[in-house]
Parts: C-alpha cells; sequence; structure tokens
C-alpha cells in the first residue's frame, strides 16, 4: 500500500525502444505547453513544473515534467514494490532469468531471457511486467501526478518526437 509520502509518475516511454526522443522537439513542445499557460518556468529547457492549467496534459495535475535522457537502454518501471516478470507462456516467475538476461543485454550479449519452468526464450523488451514497465532510451515524465493517464492532447503533440508510447505508472519515495 503507498505511504503518503509516495509519489506517482506518469513516464511516457516510446513504444520503439531504440529511438532517442529529440531534446529540440521537446523543448519546443514545452515552450508552447508554457506559452497556453499548461507548464511554468523551470530549470531549463528540458524541466518545467505544472502551470495553472497542467489538467489538460494530466487529468489531476502534476508537479513537475522534464524529458528524462539515460546513458543508454534504461527500463522504467515501478521503483517502490517492484514488478513481477513471468513466462508468457507457462507463467513460470523469470526474475532472475530477466534480470540476468538485461545484465548480458546492456553489456552488449544475448537479448533474451529463458524460462527456468518451460525453457521459452523471450526477447527481453518482449515480456510481460507486471505491472507494466518498458524498455527506452528516453522518456517524457510527468512526476507527482494526480491522474494515471496522459491527455490526448500531451501524447498528440509528444508524437513528433517520441511516436507512440506506452505509459508507464511509476511509485517512488
Amino acid at each position: 500500500m503507498p505511504l503518503p509520502r509516495d509519489t506517482l509518475d506518469l513516464v511516457l516511454v516510446p513504444l520503439d525502444h531504440d529511438l532517442v526522443p529529440d531534446p529540440a522537439q521537446v523543448s519546443r513542445v514545452f515552450d508552447t505547453w508554457q506559452q497556453a499557460g499548461l507548464l511554468d518556468a523551470g530549470t531549463g529547457p528540458l524541466r518545467r513544473t505544472a502551470g495553472p492549467q497542467a489538467s489538460a496534459l494530466v487529468p489531476g495535475g502534476f508537479g513537475v515534467v522534464w524529458l528524462d535522457r539515460p546513458d543508454g537502454m534504461t527500463l522504467y518501471a515501478n521503483q517502490l514494490g517492484g514488478f513481477q516478470v513471468r513466462c508468457p507462456r507457462c507463467d513460470q516467475p523469470m526474475a532472475l532469468a530477466f534480470s540476468q538476461a538485461v545484465t548480458r543485454w546492456r553489456a552488449g550479449g544475448q537479448d533474451r531471457a529463458t524460462c527456468p519452468g518451460c525453457g521459452h526464450r523471450s526477447l527481453v523488451v518482449a515480456l510481460p511486467l507486471r505491472p507494466p514497465g518498458a524498455f527506452g532510451r528516453g522518456a517524457v515524465v510527468f512526476a507527482d501526478v494526480g491522474g494515471v493517464e496522459a491527455a490526448p492532447r500531451a501524447l498528440r503533440e509528444l508524437a513528433p518526437a517520441m511516436g507512440p508510447v506506452t505509459v508507464v505508472l511509476r511509485r517512488r519515495s
């Protein structure tokens, strides 16, 4: 059960896990949103605080939005309480096999995990995570959200920089 100090982030991750969101395009979108009163100034072109009309981007509002730009492939997933990885064929737990495969993959090796129950091999990016998570080389993060989905406007206006996205909800303290 979430604690009152925990926050919820809504993370928009490109479905194309190899796509790196274009910072210039995201900055232009943030500028447009700021001019419309959806965002206020932030600490830079890729990090802004919510404006008075922020609920037009995330119903329920949010505190801050930014473009996350990790050094390489990142797993965006729940941070408090973790997540489960199960075999898509036999439903056996695959946490250890998944973790080992991700480590190998990040080091330039094989990108598949083998189920210890049935031997089925799956791409790590295709394994179902519960709650959902996603791999990506960048994401737009709406932090401290009051709702669990992005408004159509946010998705539509970010699409040129990110393409189609998947939404990951991430609890953190």
